[in-house]
């Protein structure tokens, strides 16, 4: 079937992407595949904060419910931001990543918690608490 391709034996490919040529392109092969893993958990994370933050009640006069939501949109900015810093500063050097790791970190932690009160929201009223 493929006998053509076979009958090369010397045949040397021209491009090697697993061959790194440099640490720089090693940081950020590896950063890349570190935002993909975290990538599994902030997408769900997001999705159902935006899905349950409207459960949120009225506090005095503001509608938390309603602000809720921009709030979670406005983490996944910052949480965008820190990838990019993290992705440009691990290129540099490890030591320089910190800071666009602890900025995605408290991103993804503020989604995470608007989640669960969300959820917690949910329940309160599904229950008649609130």
């Amino acid at each position: 079937m493929n006998k053509p391709r076979y009958a090369l034996k010397n045949f040397k490919h021209p491009y090697k992407p697993w061959e790194v040529k440099d640490d720089e392109s090693f940081r950020g092969y590896r950063a890349t595949v570190n935002q993909v893993e975290w990538l599994v958990y902030a997408i769900p994370t997001y999705t159902f904060a935006v899905i349950f933050s409207p459960m949120y009640p009225v506090v005095g006069a503001v509608n938390v419910g309603q602000v809720a939501p921009w709030f979670c949109y406005a983490l996944s900015v910052l949480y965008c931001k820190g990838n990019i810093e993290y992705l440009k500063g691990y290129m540099k050097s490890a030591e320089d990543r910190i800071p666009g790791f602890k900025l995605r970190l408290n991103a993804f932690k503020g989604m995470f918690f608007t989640l669960c009160g969300g959820m917690v929201c949910y329940g309160a009223r599904s229950f008649d608490v609130i």
